[in-house]
């Protein structure tokens, strides 16, 4: 479509207006004349039909140029929808590039497989020195996944629908434990493995996180334990297996406050 105005038919009215209003001057210039030869009728018949046509042509003239520029005035407000909705669009794949590259960020939920693919290329960078407890916070991750499904398939298996608040807590234990290996990682960006200072506080971190993550492990697997306990104890002696089990789900959730 064309952006601008379309002068084909305001160019035509105009040359026609000129002429009409070119022919009027020369009527009057040859009045005297027209009268003599063809009487007073007829030039005023001549003169009213030569000013009909330039009222004729200057309407459509300006009516043209009325229509062309409301055609003009409605291109614009399309062009200018198109190029808002293109910024907009480009506004949010800039977002979601940033979203997709902000991996460790804790506005949204971390992902257990970015966590560990960035711990698998820490292996093979300059961090490779304490690859050992690298690996030890990848097979963490992977052991709480591991607990994940068993937890998934007892309670499937079982038909324990009312307890499924169950994933739910150890969905939060993993976030816990991403948030921990999160620290590690943060660390190993800003700092440098040539400087003993920037190593050792990776080190620390990197203990701190290993005994934290044991440590969720542990109560989710003694979490677990109780969980099949209670359901195989329904019909006998509930109350204190449900006892058990209610320590070990307070354990979990606390240990995932703040984090």
């Amino acid at each position: 479509m064309n952006k601008g105005f379309s002068f084909k038919k305001i160019i035509i009215f105009t040359t026609l207006l000129l002429l009409a209003v070119m022919g009027l001057l020369g009527v009057s210039i040859a009045e005297d004349t027209l009268i003599i030869y063809y009487g007073v009728g007829t030039f005023r018949m001549i003169s009213t039909a030569v000013k009909v046509l330039c009222g004729v042509f200057a309407i459509l003239d300006v009516s043209a140029g009325a229509i062309e520029l409301g055609r003009y005035n409605k291109v614009m407000k399309e062009e200018s929808r198109r190029l808002a909705e293109n910024e907009e669009k480009l506004l949010e794949s800039d977002r979601a590039k940033k979203e997709q590259e902000s991996v460790l960020s804790v506005s949204k939920r971390l992902d257990e497989t970015t966590i560990r693919k960035e711990l698998s290329e820490d292996l093979e960078g300059e961090w490779s020195i304490f690859s050992d407890g690298i690996r030890m916070l990848i097979s963490q991750s992977q052991k709480m996944d591991e607990l994940q499904s068993k937890l998934g398939e007892l309670l499937r298996k079982n038909g324990a629908d009312k307890l499924d608040d169950a994933e739910d807590i150890l969905d939060r234990v993993e976030q816990g434990m991403l948030k921990n290996i999160r620290k590690v990682l943060n660390y190993m960006e800003i700092g440098s493995a040539e400087r003993s200072q920037d190593r050792q506080k990776v080190e620390s971190s990197l203990e701190e996180c290993i005994g934290e993550n044991e440590k969720l492990l542990e109560n989710t697997s003694g979490f677990l334990l109780s969980l099949t306990d209670y359901l195989n104890s329904q019909g006998e002696n509930e109350r204190d297996e449900l006892s058990t089990l209610s320590s070990y789900r307070d354990i979990l959730i606390q240990s995932t406050i703040g984090k």
